[in-house]
Order: C-alpha cells, then structure tokens, then sequence
C-alpha cells in the first residue's frame, strides 16, 4: 500500500530501463489488466494515451517525508482501505 493509496506506475527516475507498476493492493486484480496495457503501452510508445500523471512512481521524492512517515501513512492506508469517506 502506498502513503496516499494510489499506485505507482511509470518509469523510476535514475535507472534507465526500470519501470514500476505496483501498489495496485485492494484493487489489484481489477486494476492489473489495465495498468498492463497502458505501462506496456507508454513502454513501446514513448507516452500513454491516457494521463498517468497521478501515478508517477517518483512523486514521493520531493516530499521529505522519512522512511517511518511513509510506513505511518500506508500502514494507515491499509487499516482504512475500506472506510467510508
């Protein structure tokens, strides 16, 4: 689970040639297919016909948050999955 719940799909900076798709917990078998398609997709395109913008794996980078706020937040994540909002 990710600090603020969402995946992580895209290409991870400083390593040419890694790309991510993964945090796809509760929703993971119903989410899978597509992120596939759309990582497979901007792999051998160059960009993703939709915008994935919001799932960039590097997006907690600038954040400066410590090793245990990250924890903290996904553990929290977890635990509230399934709450209401």
């Amino acid at each position: 689970m990710t600090a603020d719940g969402r995946l992580l799909v895209g290409p991870a900076a400083g390593v040419d040639g890694f790309w991510m798709a993964t945090g796809c917990n509760g929703t993971g078998f119903s989410l899978s297919s597509g992120v596939g398609y759309y990582l497979a997709e901007w792999i051998t395109t160059g960009s993703p016909s939709i915008d994935l913008s919001e799932l960039d794996p590097n997006r907690f980078a600038d954040q400066g948050l410590s090793a245990e706020e990250l924890t903290q937040s996904a553990i929290w994540q977890y635990a509230n999955y399934y709450v209401p909002r």
